[in-house]
């Protein structure tokens, strides 16, 4: 995962163009948010604040001078999403969601959403590449009870990252539930097949392994 400083040193794209716009701040602080979920920590910090500062108040760089000081420079790319093996990282933290709500049917009814969201990193297994992302684990309802696939893996829009949606049975979900907040599980694996549309890859297989005590 990219530092925070990193992020801050690096502006978006177009930021030098004229005055900075408050977006491009508005973009630091969306993706300082998601580093601080994912590390288990959203505590402000007096350093991220004064850069963040900084940044809004700097003078606009000429076209002509940002132009030659990234001449002969290459763009970083992030590597295109492959299908294989993959690896997880779970990290700290995460939510667990309950409720219910009325679908209008027909016939009209209430259905039960639970779930949960997990922060985590996701390694690429070639070229080997760790993309920050969340693990969303829900529940099936009434509405749909069988599913083609082991899961979903998608690309989000922003700041670079991954989500990856796995099913479960309600049976599972509770045994995920009870582990996870056992910090029982560290690592997981799971089998990305081919996109069947853009910015999405169904999942064939996953899983995650602990000792018993």
């Amino acid at each position: 995962m990219a530092k925070q400083t990193d992020i801050l040193r690096d502006p978006p794209s177009g930021a030098h163009k004229g005055k900075q716009s408050l977006a491009s701040v508005g973009e630091r602080l969306a993706f300082i948010f998601d580093v601080r979920t994912a590390s288990g920590s959203t505590e402000a910090s007096p350093f991220l604040d004064r850069q963040i500062l900084k940044a809004s108040v700097r003078p606009a760089m000429p076209e002509e001078d940002m132009a030659r000081r990234t001449r002969g420079k290459d763009e970083f790319k992030l590597p295109p999403v492959v299908p294989g093996e993959w690896k997880g990282e779970i990290y700290g933290g995460g939510s667990v969601n309950l409720g219910q709500v009325v679908q209008p049917g027909p016939p009209r009814q209430s259905v039960e959403f639970s779930y949960m969201v997990i922060p985590a990193s996701l390694l690429m297994p070639s070229p080997k590449f760790r993309w920050p992302g969340i693990v969303m684990i829900m529940t099936p309802t009434p509405m749909k009870t069988e599913y083609t696939d082991a899961g979903s893996l998608f690309a989000n829009a922003g700041p670079p990252s991954l989500s990856l949606s796995l099913n479960v049975t309600r049976g599972q979900f509770s045994d995920l539930l009870r582990l996870l907040e056992a910090q029982r599980f560290k690592e997981f694996h799971f089998t990305v097949e081919d996109a069947e549309r853009a910015n999405a890859w169904p999942v064939r297989s996953w899983g995650m392994a602990t000792r018993l005590n």
